[in-house]
């Protein structure tokens, strides 16, 4: 890996993995490698990047190819469409659920009124800072050629430049991903 300086402070991740992390890797590290993220096979790999557009991951089976850009945060950003409308969203693995910012949700007439009814929500971040917001069922998310429908996402106070939604833990368990820093793309596979 290469040398970077580390941050250390106390770390706060609310319960997304059943053991206790003793640090977090963020994009500064991960955007050196291709990384093969299986969650639900409790495995993280870290490749060398493949700088190529036919990149493609160390895995067989299916998968959806979706093209990306790299953020000024290091994230590799790309376009979903949530309710039919496309918005550009990145993968967290610190998050334990995917959130939506409310300016974004707003835009899709997911006023306050509306989120009122939904349910409460706290999201702890790394950090501790604390963002209050609601649990809102929307109809259809679409990423690649993987529909979700009837998907729960937080809507909350997100500040953040490069994205609207952020893909969580609650999105990974179900799915091995590879993120292709080196040829931006980013591969989903629905694990059966």
């Amino acid at each position: 890996m290469p040398w970077r300086r580390v941050r250390v402070a106390p770390l706060y991740v609310a319960s997304a993995y059943s053991v206790r992390l003793d640090g977090v890797l963020g994009a500064d590290t991960l955007s050196s490698f291709d990384i093969d993220i299986d969650l639900a096979g409790r495995h993280l790999v870290l490749y060398q990047k493949q700088t190529c557009a036919g990149a493609a991951p160390a895995w067989t089976g299916s998968y959806s190819r979706i093209s990306a850009g790299r953020s000024l945060g290091d994230h590799l950003c790309f376009p979903v469409q949530l309710e039919g409308r496309s918005i550009v969203a990145f993968i967290d693995t610190g998050a334990q659920f995917s959130v939506i910012s409310k300016r974004a949700a707003a835009a899709l007439a997911i006023t306050d009124p509306v989120l009122a009814r939904d349910p409460a929500m706290t999201v702890l971040g790394a950090a501790a800072e604390q963002l209050d917001g609601r649990v809102h069922r929307f109809s259809q998310l679409a990423i690649g050629a993987e529909v979700i429908r009837d998907p729960e996402i937080g809507v909350t106070d997100l500040r953040l430049s490069d994205a609207d939604l952020v893909l969580g833990v609650d999105f990974l368990q179900s799915r091995r991903v590879w993120m292709s820093y080196g040829s931006q793309q980013i591969f989903l596979s629905r694990r059966s």
